[in-house]
């Protein structure tokens, strides 16, 4: 069986691995934006909604 490089020892993360990290990073950071602006300490439905429908596809 041929030895995979994904699972080697001494393997580090490729640049591109990185930039998808980074990618996740962002859209969550966005995404718990809608909810962490609240009015009077309450959430609106388009706020969930919003939190909802993005959350999905990440």
């Amino acid at each position: 069986m041929p030895e995979l490089t994904y699972f080697v020892e001494d393997r580090h993360a490729t640049w591109l691995e990185l930039f998808f990290d980074l990618v996740f990073v962002a859209s969550i950071s966005v995404i718990t934006h809608h909810l962490a602006h609240v009015h009077e300490g309450h959430l609106e439905g388009q706020q969930v909604m919003l939190f909802i429908s993005e959350f999905i596809p990440v």
